[in-house]
């Protein structure tokens, strides 16, 4: 039994990184503890980093272990050496940092930054611990000075500007040095002064991205923005680079974005989306009128009706006689439209399978129960 227990707590068996999970779900507040609990797990954890001293996970669960006991000095201490003996640990620098306060956390920053030069997060701390924007903007236009390339560092910046004005030169520089970027891109289209000049950054975006989907639709729905008629001409042109690159999207992928798009207020992209892709993949002998009717049915179950009603439109270029898919179409307006929705729907529907009994009685009744009693008279 004694050599059991001596073995489970050997310094070759305890897992630092399990214990850090395990105080990081303790609650350090209005609790007490055994302290010859904590004296045991601190012999412990005094063999670990005593046996492997650059080995960082055994110093930050030994500070932890002192500031639960509510030692706070002594786990400085412990994360003081650490970093000392392991001064390529960003893991090492950040817990170092998170306890100290005030000064101390920025000198002990500079210090990790120093050492670490091209650590995005330690840059990010150290941006974190400044109290005004001015030395956060300097700080950070340090860090990009080491790291152009930094996405992150550079959404931070432009996140600081105090204008538009501010924002649209530090995206231009962003774009000018991470080119593939297509975040900074789209942010840097949304907020240019003019259409031509927002064409000209998805352009060049598109150019260092031609795999890349998102360029495409932010493309289209600008020009949806404008009241363009160019909208389903450009998802067009997209969707063929795309197919050319081997780049295209599975079909259930382009359905979420046309959906994402409607419920940003892109419905015209949204339907494009659908009309240039929803037979994506499929082979002529695939039963495709089912599968496409259960893609509306999944999408007016998630109340995407605008593109719910494109797929109908879909179907309906293709089997235009289809009974099943006029009544289906029918049924979404009766519940999601307008009357002239639902009244348009059924008058093209009688006119394509004019031999639809039912489609003829729905369409009259639906004028009739709408107070248009003259109008149903006509229809009959």
């Amino acid at each position: 039994m004694g050599s059991a227990d001596a073995n489970s707590g050997s310094a070759s068996t305890i897992d630092p990184k399990g214990y850090l999970t395990s105080l990081s779900k303790t609650e350090l507040k209005g609790q007490s503890y055994d302290i010859g609990d904590v004296k045991r797990v601190e012999s412990l954890l005094q063999s670990v980093i005593k046996t492997n001293s650059r080995h960082p996970p055994g110093y930050i669960a030994l500070a932890r272990l002192h500031e639960l006991a509510g030692k706070p000095v002594k786990a400085r201490d412990v994360m003081s050496q650490c970093c000392s003996l392991n001064p390529r640990s960003e893991d090492a620098w950040l817990e170092n940092i998170r306890l100290n306060e005030g000064h101390n956390a920025k000198v002990i920053a500079a210090a990790a930054v120093k050492e670490n030069p091209q650590s995005t997060r330690l840059w990010t701390r150290a941006t974190e611990l400044e109290t005004d924007q001015l030395s956060k903007k300097r700080v950070l236009r340090r860090a990009l000075d080491l790291l152009p390339k930094s996405v992150v560092l550079w959404k931070q910046l432009v996140g600081l500007s105090e204008d538009d004005s501010e924002a649209r030169l530090l995206l231009s520089k962003a774009c000018s040095e991470i080119p593939a970027s297509v975040e900074l891109h789209l942010a840097l289209a949304r907020i240019v002064e003019t259409v031509d000049d927002a064409r000209k950054v998805l352009n060049n975006c598109r150019r260092a991205n031609p795999k890349n989907a998102e360029v495409w639709i932010a493309a289209t729905r600008l020009e949806e923005q404008v009241k363009s008629k160019n909208v389903q001409n450009i998802m067009k042109r997209g969707v063929q680079s795309l197919a050319n690159e081997n780049a295209m999207l599975k079909r259930e992928e382009w359905i979420e974005q046309a959906e994402k798009c409607e419920s940003e207020g892109a419905i015209q992209t949204g339907q494009s989306i659908i009309r240039e892709t929803l037979s994506y993949g499929l082979d002529e002998d695939d039963d495709r009128k089912k599968l496409f009717m259960e893609d509306a049915q999944s999408s007016i179950s998630r109340g995407r009706y605008g593109i719910a009603r494109a797929i109908y439109a879909y179907i309906l270029r293709i089997w235009p006689t289809s009974k099943s898919a006029w009544e289906a179409s029918a049924h979404l307006e009766k519940l999601h439209g307008t009357k002239e929705d639902l009244w348009n729907v059924l008058e093209k529907a009688v006119e394509a399978v004019p031999q639809a009994d039912d489609l003829w009685i729905q369409y009259a009744n639906e004028k009739y129960q709408s107070g248009d009693v003259d109008g149903a008279r006509i229809v009959l």
